[in-house]
């Protein structure tokens, strides 16, 4: 799974924001607030990714337990899936 082409996703005083771009952003308007956690699995998933990965991430980024990361993981990944900006 990745994320559709078309965003950028840039850090602007302190807050984490993905802008769609090009013809994304005929599709989407405005932009997508993510948090620090929401940035890195965004970054992550801009190459093909598995759910597995995304948790090592989170977890080499913050003190968490994995339990914590797989389900924030998951619950990110599926309001992805929900918003249709998932290749899968």
């Amino acid at each position: 799974m990745k994320i559709k082409d078309g965003f950028i996703v840039r850090e602007v005083a302190g807050s984490y924001i993905a802008m769609p771009v090009g013809e994304r952003a005929d599709e989407i308007k405005g932009v997508i607030e993510l948090t620090q956690g929401g940035a890195i699995l965004w970054k992550k998933l801009s190459e093909e990714t598995t759910v597995d990965a995304l948790v090592a991430e989170l977890l080499n980024a913050f003190e968490v337990n994995e339990e914590t990361a797989r389900r924030d993981t998951e619950a990110f990944v599926e309001n992805l899936r929900k918003n249709g900006l998932l290749e899968e």
